[in-house]
């Protein structure tokens, strides 16, 4: 009985030692503080690391050049070019910036898919195809004649993605 006292002593004891060290303000450690050297340096490389074989053969990655930021200011979301409809779609984090396409029966579509997020993505309409998965900062196309009729669904098909809402709607009236 005596030893369980103890136990809860001391668990109790420990919980207000860490309360009370949460409570006062080092500006060291403090949130906005900026990262000690060595963890800002491990960051940039795990972020610019190539990906592991075993990944990359599991994750097809496109091999597509970045778009440039004059292009993609430029680019509106939709427009016609020689007959073909246009159409960018850029993602990041878990959205679209375009979740609904309207584009006409027997349209030429031309769909060029800017990942700007920071890690893979890609889209793919049902019915349609899809995009290669890509990396943050890549751009791949894809294109197709809209010969079906009606709303397909448009998703990121990286598993979780869509559950987490990259997702919309391709409408062919």
């Amino acid at each position: 009985m005596v030893y369980t006292n103890k136990k809860i002593f001391l668990a109790g004891l420990v919980l207000g030692l860490f309360f009370v060290a949460g409570c006062t303000r080092d500006e060291k450690t403090s949130a906005t503080a900026p990262l000690p050297e060595a963890v800002a340096e491990a960051t940039r490389v795990a972020a610019t690391a190539p990906i592991p074989e075993a990944v990359a053969e599991a994750t097809p990655v496109a091999a597509t050049t970045p778009l440039p930021e004059a292009v993609a200011e430029a680019t509106p979301v939709a427009e016609t070019v020689d007959g073909v409809k246009v159409i960018r779609v850029r993602a990041r984090e878990f959205s679209f910036d375009v979740t609904s396409i309207t584009v006409n029966k027997g349209d030429r579509v031309k769909i060029i898919f800017e990942n700007a997020g920071t890690i893979v993505h890609d889209v793919g309409i049902d019915g349609y195809g899809r995009t290669e998965i890509i990396l943050g900062g890549l751009t791949d196309t894809i294109e197709f004649v809209a010969e079906k009729s009606g709303t397909f669904d448009m998703w990121c098909s990286v598993e979780g993605h869509r559950p987490a809402g990259m997702e919309g709607e391709f409408i062919v009236n």
